[in-house]
């Protein structure tokens, strides 16, 4: 499995195909062929061994004179959980989510003793049980939804009944997932997922990675700490290792502008640590990023020119009345209104979409859309008032 994460093998899956394809890996697992929930479950259960290793891996590269210990760069990035967004939610919320289950178990049975009360049904053979009370008839499909409903309320009040109220960095309640609540609900440029931010410490010598960690938080504006003390705490357990020292003041560290706050530069001051924190926002303040939009434009009209799409329209092809808040495509198409007051890169916007049965014959596709074969009805956005 060590050598699996080397070469970057990850999944369950792909180990277990990897065992019975890569004579490497027939060779270092004794040509055994255990099924890849085994090796997952074998995964699962050996947290502590599995820190002991990489301790082993780090003293063995220190002594080998790899680790430079001049400058740390900390980073990380977003990894999806294997927990359901469903099952997600504040203590109020999934009190709110369990309470609604049971009655509409409830209204289900109820609808079909009703039914089998008004209907004419077929008479049995023998002799009716009266102490089984009336007999209500299913559908497979009904008795399973009931069934599954049933299952889940159980879950659910299980959950709540062993489970506090999780908070956050600020001390206000957050979301909690049933299924795994060290995750955290964050978002990404894919959209909102539940799963951990996974952040790591590399030295810049060899770029070898000294300490990692995975935090159930989606920002990560405070985990910058909590990566110095980790990597302090990681050389001090070597032992033959020189450990770092409490003022981390003769090592650089760098990170993005995902790891600038207040509060983090001023602990990075009072500590005296000497660390390179990217600025937010930096490059629509820095003069000599003023003329960007110039030059992501040129670029843009020259990559139109090669795709020969240099006919495409803008918002201004797309004529919009501010007083019945109406649209028109640059075909004259109506659209229709698909969010009056949504947030968009800081503005305020009133959005706009074509319906399929317009935008898929339109003989104008090719204005609207870089891949007008692929692309479904177009969204446009038009801003209602200023940032």
């Amino acid at each position: 499995m060590l050598y699996a994460y080397a070469r970057g093998i990850i999944s369950r899956r792909q180990l277990a195909r990897a065992r019975d394809e890569n004579i490497i890996f027939m060779a270092l697992s004794a040509d055994t062929r255990p099924h890849f929930t085994t090796i997952a479950a074998f995964l699962s259960g050996r947290h502590e061994q599995g820190v002991s290793v990489f301790r082993e891996v780090l003293l063995l590269c220190d002594e080998r004179d790899l680790i430079g210990r001049e400058m740390f760069a900390i980073d990380g990035c977003k990894r999806p959980a294997n927990a359901s967004k469903q099952w997600r939610g504040t203590q109020a919320e999934l009190q709110t989510k369990h309470a609604k289950m049971q009655p509409a178990v409830q209204r289900m049975l109820n609808a079909h003793q009703t039914r089998d009360a008004t209907e004419d049904r077929p008479k049995q053979d023998g002799p009716s049980d009266p102490a089984a009370g009336p007999a209500t008839s299913f559908s497979p499909r009904d008795a399973q939804y009931i069934a599954t409903l049933e299952k889940r309320s159980a879950k659910l009040n299980g959950w709540l009944d062993n489970n506090e109220e999780r908070l956050g960095a600020c001390g206000k309640p957050v979301k909690s997932n049933v299924t795994d609540n060290d995750s955290a609900k964050m978002k990404t440029r894919h959209g909102v997922m539940q799963g951990y931010h996974g952040v790591a410490a590399v030295d810049a010598k060899y770029q070898l990675i000294v300490h990692a960690q995975a935090y159930g938080q989606g920002p990560e504006n405070n985990l910058l700490m909590a990566m110095l003390e980790g990597a302090r705490a990681q050389f001090n357990s070597l032992g033959q290792a020189p450990p770092l020292g409490p003022d981390l003041g003769q090592i650089a560290f760098t990170a993005d502008s995902g790891f600038h706050s207040q509060a983090t530069l001023q602990h990075l001051h009072d500590q005296a640590i000497n660390a390179f924190v990217a600025e937010r926002d930096r490059r629509s303040r820095e003069p000599r990023c003023a003329e960007r939009d110039h030059h992501k434009n040129r670029h843009r009209r020259a990559r139109e020119r090669v795709e020969g799409r240099s006919d495409q329209s803008t918002r201004k092809d797309f004529s919009y009345d501010p007083d019945p808040k109406t649209c028109h495509c640059p075909a004259g198409h109506k659209l229709h209104s698909n969010g009056r007051n949504t947030q968009i890169k800081g503005y305020n916007v009133h959005r706009f979409r074509g319906s399929q049965a317009i935008c898929q014959p339109c003989d104008q596709r090719a204005r609207c859309f870089k891949n007008p074969a692929k692309t479904g009805p177009s969204s446009r956005h038009l801003p209602r008032q200023g940032r």
